[in-house]
C-alpha cells in the first residue's frame, strides 16, 4: 500500500503559529514521507483558530467531494470552547472569549476572510455582511448565556467534541480511512471521564493506538504553541507512529 497524499488538518497548533512554514512539523513530516516515496502531496488544511467542529467538517467534506484520495489523514485535534457556524457558504470559526472568528468558505471556493465580532466589522465582499455579523453576534449572546447558566458548561462542552470525534473516527473506518488523530497539552481531555451524576461518559476511542498525545512544556513554547525544536519532536513522534500502524506505507519506494 502506498499514500498518494498526506492530508493535514487542524488549528494554529498544527499549522504553526508566528513559524515559518519549513519549520512546521506537516512540512516536515511530509519531507520525511517524500525520501521514502517521492510522489506523495502534502495537502495542509490547518489554520489558525480554528474549531474541531470546523476541522472535522472541512475534512468530511473534503473526503465527500472526493477531492482526497489513497491518503493518509493526520487531524489536529483543538480545545472544545471553539464553535463553527455554517451559514450559506460559510464556515464560521467562533473562539472564546473575545469571539474574534474566522470564515472558511466552504467547497469550491478557497478564501479566508478576519471577522471581528465585538468590531463589528467583516472583511468581505458580500451584500450579506450584515447579516453574517448579526447572526454570529446572536449566536455569541446564546454561547455568553450557556456559560453564565449551565453550571456544567465545560462538561457538556467536552462530552460534545468527544462524541463528535468518536463519530469522525467512525466514519474513517466505515470508509477504510487511515488516520491518526494528535491531541494537544490534553486539550480534550481525552483519558478524562466525564461525571454526568449517577452515570459516567468515559471516551473511548475505536483505537486508542490511532491517538498520539504531546504536551509541551512553557519552556518549549513559542508563545504557547510547539517551536521549531518542538516540531522536529512531534515529526519524529508521528513517524514512528505511522511505522506501527502502517508499516507498508514506509517500505514502498
Amino acid at each position: 500500500m502506498e499514500f498518494d497524499n498526506l492530508y493535514i488538518n487542524g488549528d494554529s497548533f498544527t499549522r504553526g503559529h508566528n513559524l515559518p512554514n519549513e519549520y512546521s512539523w506537516p512540512y516536515l513530516l511530509h519531507q520525511e514521507l517524500k525520501s521514502q516515496y517521492k510522489n506523495i502531496n502534502l495537502i495542509n488544511n490547518s489554520a489558525n483558530a480554528q474549531s474541531l467542529g470546523s476541522i472535522l467538517t472541512k475534512t468530511h467534506w473534503d473526503i465527500q467531494n472526493e477531492q482526497i484520495k489513497d491518503s493518509l489523514f493526520v487531524i489536529g485535534l483543538t480545545w472544545p470552547t471553539r464553535y463553527s457556524v455554517l451559514m450559506e457558504d460559510y464556515l464560521f470559526t467562533i473562539g472564546t472569549p473575545n469571539y474574534v472568528s474566522k470564515i472558511f468558505n466552504s467547497h469550491p471556493l478557497n478564501r479566508r476572510i478576519l471577522l471581528d465580532s465585538s468590531k463589528k466589522k467583516l472583511n468581505v465582499n458580500s451584500e450579506k455582511v450584515d447579516q453574517y455579523i448579526e447572526i454570529t453576534k446572536k449566536y455569541c449572546e446564546y454561547i455568553n448565556s450557556k456559560i453564565k447558566y449551565d453550571s456544567s458548561f465545560e462538561k457538556n462542552q467536552l462530552l460534545e467534541s468527544k462524541m463528535n470525534l468518536n463519530l469522525m473516527e467512525s466514519y474513517f473506518i466505515l470508509k477504510n480511512i487511515k488516520y491518526i488523530f494528535v491531541e494537544f497539552q490534553n486539550s480534550l481531555k481525552l483519558n478524562k471521564s466525564i461525571n454526568l451524576g449517577e452515570n459516567y461518559y468515559s471516551f473511548k476511542p475505536i483505537n486508542s493506538e490511532n491517538y498520539v498525545h504531546f504536551y509541551i512544556e512553557n519552556k518549549d513554547l513559542d508563545q504557547a504553541h510547539p517551536s521549531k525544536d518542538h516540531c522536529v519532536h512531534i515529526k519524529d513522534q508521528l513517524l514512528k507512529k505511522i511505522n506501527y500502524l502502517y508499516p507498508s506505507t514506509l517500505k514502498n519506494k
